[in-house]
């Protein structure tokens, strides 16, 4: 099995990039040609749950690893999402994405019924309005006393509004944050 050419990102909270399948007939997962966060094989390896943690899990191979993240991968997921309240706004932010052909975010809220993120109300557009290449956002106009959900994507140049995420022109969702008034709940 090949998993080759992919980007994989650090999130703090997560343990492991990848977490191998049951060796069923045996094999190896060739996982070399990765960008992994920039960390060393040895590093990366030490990102993947295998057969090293449990004898029923397939072997994975990294021993080859990209230096820069793969443009022709799908786009990889912003880090480090952080909301922060002040003043009745949110202010929003992550790490810049990395990689070369990326070309913007879209910043994503809702109410925490409503988790997949369909929020109106911001001031800067409906969930899923487009921030340019600003690492930063400032969302006016939404109840700080409801408990709010967030989230970011990145895109690519070739994003064009329809099925990006299917396609892998825009980012799966950055580990979403919760606010409840002046609290924040990881997710």
């Amino acid at each position: 099995m090949s998993l080759s050419g992919n980007n994989f990102s650090a999130e703090q909270e997560a343990r492991y990039f990848l977490h191998a399948g049951a060796a069923a007939g045996g094999g190896v997962i060739d996982a070399r040609d990765n960008y992994w966060a920039g960390l060393s094989p040895a590093a990366a390896a030490d990102g993947v749950y295998d057969f090293r943690f449990d004898a029923a899990l397939m072997p994975v191979n990294v021993t080859r690893v990209l230096a820069a993240p793969n443009p022709a991968a799908p786009m990889g997921v912003p880090t480090g999402l952080t909301v922060v309240e002040e003043g009745g706004n949110f202010v929003v932010s992550w790490d810049e994405n990395g990689e070369s052909d990326h070309a913007g975010y879209r910043v994503y809220y809702g109410l925490e019924e409503d988790w997949e993120l369909h929020g109106v109300g911001a001031g800067e557009g409906e969930s899923g309005f487009d921030a340019g290449s600003a690492t930063a956002v400032t969302l006016r106009g939404l109840d700080p006393a409801l408990p709010w959900y967030f989230s970011v994507t990145a895109y690519d140049a070739e994003a064009d509004g329809s099925r990006d995420l299917v396609e892998g022109h825009e980012s799966w969702f950055a580990a979403r944050v919760t606010v409840l008034g002046a609290d924040f709940v990881w997710q």
